[in-house]
């Protein structure tokens, strides 16, 4: 419990905290009546319902409820979205069936650094911000490619920022968390967010600032080993923004996250204790502007990762660093009152710093892009999207991403529509290099890079209705993926039927399908309750072997039932079900049974600007460590968590 006095102890602050609470409150209710404003989708502002695109959003309201840490957290029980283990109990963003890899990752529509080339079982992307910087998350299922290039294969996931506040404002939030019957696995966190003006009308600053720690949790089985790794991390982000005029806007970043992680794993009869610490930098400067003709926005910025590893007791991993510098930019502008057109481009240099990719330890690629979109306004009902991205890479020469969508409003509240496009993944500069060689497996199994490799491909076709009123809504939609060129490892020597002396080579080898349905509901019911759920099924085949693909939950479900009483009091009960899934590590794969994880959670106002959330994580403490081994999401069992929050 020392961690709710870590938590009470912050306490002092509260005098700091004023009156805007309420206001907040208030604009962060359910309902389907309250409009959403999306612009992941077309880069142009959009209502939620009609945008060209299956989009979802979670706003800051939904992130305090649930006291999310993490992008993982945020978007669980989200439609079409898959909280999938990627090893070492971290977790990835799966949407619509897709690998988590093939999720693009932006922050107010600027790419984060990718750590996967870097460092092997990576979630460094979902802890990128500090939930305090959060106004909401756009999370767009589908292939984007035709806006956003490589990555956006199977949809992207658009964290979108506060912004600068014209009179001094902020918030503080603590809180803490402690499982049921587990040993370690505490986790305390705060963090602040301060906006204010500097020159009244010209120069505005938002701070904000977040630290989280959490203890080791021990394995169920084996108390020496860790089931979840402990984790310290501290983030900071600072942005000014300048108004010269007031149709101009131009933004300077500057963001940090420093990421340790550490957990004790066996190897052989031993055990050993290792250490990753991650160092993500983001500099942004960023002009905005809004002119009689139209509107533009020009960024340059620049993401450098860098990770540093240590063992005890044996040799540390190398040294490695990925840093992107991007300068990308649009203008959108209108040819009569039907055509919207935006057209950008994109240049990109991508370097890799590893002793291991290159004799020199440097690898670079550099990626150059041109775009167009025209959203097409037939009539007040109707509406049809055009869009082309042309992607040149230095390795493998140019691709090509077409889109298509129509939008169809036959009533009031009635929406129609659907769409085909193409995406693709770029290989990463590790799987590129030719001189990339690891030994894993604790040295059993040996992996090399292969220069041959082509960019992963998709083709997706959807389509989908929603009928939407002042008190509820509804939805559903189907969906088809069709993949090929997905890069695997393949065993090209030694004995390949068995585990140990294995070299695997990266090469295009998969072809895969994924058809779905996706359904969802929402509705305000009498006596302050409000009822969501959503239901996604997955038809998977590995096209090359006929076989399902893994790691796929079939049937997914999320549903929630809450409640609004007097003094803005709120208690919510949501439970997410994932259906049964194959898996494997060597040998034949197996099945994995389904499970449920169930939450509640209440908040309750104690001043105007003074709130305290309570809630139990895992209420029925289910052990996925315990039902097989192949799982691999390792959450603990039952766990409660307190938080304090205050604006001021």
């Amino acid at each position: 419990m020392k961690e709710y006095v870590k938590l009470l102890s912050g306490v002092a602050v509260l005098p700091l905290c004023g009156p805007a609470f309420a206001t907040e409150m208030a604009a962060g209710e359910e309902g389907p009546a309250v409009e959403e404003i999306v612009v992941t989708a077309t880069t142009r502002k959009t209502d939620l319902q009609t945008a060209p695109a299956s989009v979802s959003v979670v706003d800051k309201e939904e992130l305090i409820l649930r006291a999310a840490i993490d992008l993982a957290q945020a978007l669980q029980g989200e439609e079409g979205v898959q909280v999938s283990g990627v090893g070492q109990s971290r977790n990835g963003i799966s949407l619509r069936g897709m690998d988590v890899e093939h999720t693009l990752f932006l922050v107010d529509g600027r790419r984060i650094a990718s750590t996967n080339a870097i460092i092997a079982h990576s979630d460094f992307e979902l802890n990128w911000l500090p939930p305090a910087a959060i106004e909401q998350i756009e999370v767009v299922r589908g292939p984007l490619s035709s806006l956003y290039g490589s990555d956006a294969l199977g949809g992207v996931v658009n964290v979108i920022t506060k912004k600068p506040a014209e009179a001094l404002t902020g918030s503080i939030s603590l809180n803490a968390s402690t499982p049921h019957n587990s040993i370690g696995g505490e986790e305390v966190n705060a963090n602040l967010y301060v906006s204010a003006p500097l020159i009244d009308g010209k120069l505005g600053v938002s701070v904000f600032g977040d630290y989280f720690n959490r203890a080791e949790l021990a394995g169920d089985l084996d108390d020496a080993v860790s089931n979840v790794e402990a984790r310290e991390a501290a983030t900071g982000r600072v942005n000014l923004v300048f108004t010269p005029t007031d149709n101009q806007r131009i933004d300077l970043i500057y963001a940090v996250n420093d990421d340790r992680r550490w957990r004790n794993f066996q190897q052989g009869d031993s055990i050993f204790r290792g250490d990753d610490d991650i160092t993500m930098q983001q500099m942004v400067l960023s002009h905005t502007g809004d002119w009689n003709w139209g509107g533009t926005q020009l960024n340059l910025y620049r993401n450098d990762a860098l990770r540093v590893n240590q063992r005890d007791g044996m040799p540390g991993t190398r040294d490695q660093q990925v840093i992107d510098t991007v300068i990308d930019g649009y203008a959108n502008f209108s040819i009569g009152e039907m055509h919207h057109i935006t057209i950008g481009g994109q240049v990109r240099d991508e370097l890799l710093e590893d002793e291991l990719v290159a004799e020199d330890g440097d690898l670079r690629a550099r990626h150059r892009a041109v775009f167009i979109q025209n959203e097409i306004e037939l009539t007040e009902r109707l509406s049809l999207v055009g869009g082309f991205r042309a992607d040149h890479h230095s390795f493998f020469g140019w691709e090509t991403s077409p889109r298509g969508y129509i939008v169809y409003e036959p009533l009031d509240g009635l929406v129609i529509k659907g769409g085909y496009g193409e995406g693709f993944k770029a290989p990463s500069l590790r799987d590129l290099s030719p001189d990339f060689e690891v030994f894993i497996a604790g040295g059993a199994i040996r992996v090399i890079g292969n220069e041959n490799l082509q960019p992963e491909l998709s083709k997706t076709y959807e389509a989908s209705i929603s009928y939407q009123t002042d008190t509820w809504s509804v939805s559903a939609g189907v969906f088809r993926n069709e993949l090929r060129n997905l890069v695997d490892t393949v065993c090209i020597a030694g004995d390949c039927d068995v585990f140990f002396g294995r070299t695997l080579q990266f090469n295009n080898v998969d072809l895969a399908e994924i058809v779905g349905v996706e359904a969802s509901f929402k509705a305000e019911l009498p006596a302050g309750f409000f009822i969501e759920a959503n239901y996604t099924h997955l038809d998977t085949e590995d096209t090359t072997t006929g076989e399902e693909l893994q790691n796929r939950a079939r049937h997914s479900a999320y549903g929630a039932l809450s409640w609004t009483g007097q003094n803005d009091l709120k208690i919510r009960l949501r439970a997410q079900y994932t259906g049964v899934q194959r898996a494997q590590a060597f040998g034949p794969a197996q099945t994995l049974p389904d499970y449920v994880f169930v939450f509640a959670e209440a908040a309750y106002p104690l001043r105007d600007n003074l709130r305290i959330v309570a809630g139990v994580d895992n209420v029925t403490d289910v052990r996925l460590a315990e039902e097989s081994p192949l799982f691999g999401v390792n959450l603990p069992g039952r766990e409660y968590r307190l938080s304090l929050l205050c604006n001021f």
